[in-house]
């Protein structure tokens, strides 16, 4: 089986005999040992397997680096975040459909016995329901629950329901944009992402399958270019997002180890053949 980073996610998916990670799995916790942690029989005096497989020296030294952590019980620390007013927001709508809260204080004093929200200020809470309710002043933002401060109360409205099941979770959704040629479109070239396109003006260069293309402009999810053969790239090559960021203290890590090598190099010398 050849999966993505799927398997990290603890899912129960059998027995499996050996783990084998392509690259850096870029931390020591999530990215080594859940991965690897999804071979051998998953009891505690069960023996995990896996093999980190390299392409260059900086993977070689990464890889060295989380492994020697991973024995050393080196893994990365967890970090909850506080007070995430994104999450208050789904909170405060998911809230508003079980039931009419007679009391805002009511509601305030349940969200503060979760660990994340137990410092969250009033003022905050205040102006996140105050934001659901529309009540912003000079603002276009459509309500989502209904507010009444003076009665000390707030529910849900009829889209409530669909708003919040179309908007769960913290993680953003990705749209691409389909790329044809001419101004009146015409073949399919590919897609981009929508990261990528929201920052293209007209008449940039970019580089699409090998190709030079330029910019003219976007309609809904379609993006018009025509052919810049030979014309040099005015933006960068993009490239998707599906590596993902080096832990923190991975790079703490793999930073001293760097340290480390180049003092003992400084210390012995240059050896022959070394670069």
């Amino acid at each position: 089986m050849i999966t993505s980073t799927s398997l990290e996610l603890g899912i129960d998916i059998g027995y499996i005999d050996l783990v084998v990670q392509i690259g850096s799995p870029k931390s020591v916790s999530k990215g080594g040992l859940q991965r690897i942690g999804r071979s051998g029989g998953h009891g505690i005096d069960e023996l995990s397997k896996g093999r980190f497989l390299v392409f260059d020296l900086d993977d070689l030294m990464e890889c060295a680096v989380l492994t020697k952590a991973a024995y050393d019980r080196e893994i990365d620390r967890v970090t909850i975040p506080r007070n995430p007013l994104d999450v208050l927001s789904q909170v405060l709508v998911g809230m508003s459909l079980e039931k009419v809260w007679g009391g805002i204080e009511e509601a305030y004093r349940t969200l503060k016995n979760s660990y994340s929200f137990h410092t969250l200020e009033w003022d905050d809470y205040m102006s996140v329901l105050r934001y659901l309710a529309g009540q912003i002043e000079d603002s276009t933002i459509y309500s989502k629950i209904w507010l009444d401060e003076g009665e000390g109360t707030f529910g849900k409205k009829k889209s409530t329901r669909m708003i919040f099941f179309m908007n769960v979770g913290t993680i953003p959704e990705d749209a691409d944009y389909q790329v044809v040629g001419g101004e009146r479109g015409g073949r399919h070239l590919g897609q981009l992402s929508d990261k990528f396109v929201e920052r293209l003006k007209q008449g940039d260069i970019f580089v699409l399958g090998a190709r030079t293309y330029m910019f003219l402009r976007t309609s809904r999810n379609l993006v018009y270019v025509k052919d810049a053969t030979g014309m040099r790239p005015t933006v960068p090559t993009w490239t998707g997002g599906e590596m993902l960021p080096r832990s923190y203290d991975l790079g703490v890590l793999v930073g001293r180890f760097r340290e480390e090598a180049v003092r003992k190099i400084q210390r012995g010398g240059r050896t022959s053949g070394s670069g």
